[in-house]
């Protein structure tokens, strides 16, 4: 039966289900269930939810902090000024109670960003069709962080030195924060 096969599910008389649900409680991932029963990630999803398993949390939400905050003020007023002049904050809705946040600073010097880079974490990925259009034109580089705690953590020491973006910032510290840490774990 490949990934994409559509299944009859009955998670708690079919030999599959009760399979997936075991596995599941025994504290196996979805996806290594997915992988070693050959169906989707959404089909083994499908059966957990319809066996009314409580579906655990996984991915950026709940991964530890991989950025290193500064703490001094002028590495931040300089990271805060670029943000302010040559960032975003890119977000997209991942479910009806959650968004994901990414903060990126352009630029077309790669010793800026491989600075950022080198002091907060994060990555750099270069744009090179701009160039190809444009021969001119120099390729410009993006740094970014994606993880949700990650950008909470470099917003919040931001904060009080951006100008631009202070209430872009406040906005997405409000939405990003709302949800409270439950037995250990952080869900956003």
């Amino acid at each position: 039966m490949g990934p994409t096969e559509n299944v009859t599910m009955t998670p708690t008389t079919d030999a599959r289900g009760s399979e997936i649900i075991s596995r599941y409680q025994a504290g196996e991932t979805i996806q290594a269930i997915a992988d070693s029963v050959n169906l989707s990630r959404t089909s083994v999803w499908r059966y957990l939810r319809l066996a009314g398993l409580p579906i655990r949390r996984t991915g950026p939400a709940l991964k530890a902090q991989s950025i290193r905050v500064p703490t001094d003020p002028a590495v931040l007023g300089y990271i805060a000024g670029m943000f302010d002049g040559e960032g975003n904050l890119y977000w997209r809705r991942r479910t009806e109670r959650a968004n994901s946040v990414r903060v990126a600073i352009y630029s077309t010097t790669p010793k800026v960003l491989e600075w950022i880079q080198t002091t907060v974490g994060g990555y750099v990925r270069w744009e090179h069709k701009r160039v190809v259009r444009h021969p001119t034109w120099k390729p410009m580089g993006i740094w970014e962080i994606s993880s949700n705690r990650d950008t909470v953590a470099l917003l919040t020491a931001l904060l009080p030195y951006l100008i631009i973006k202070r209430d872009l910032a406040r906005l997405t510290l409000a939405d990003l924060t709302r949800y409270t840490e439950i037995g250990g774990k952080v869900y956003r």
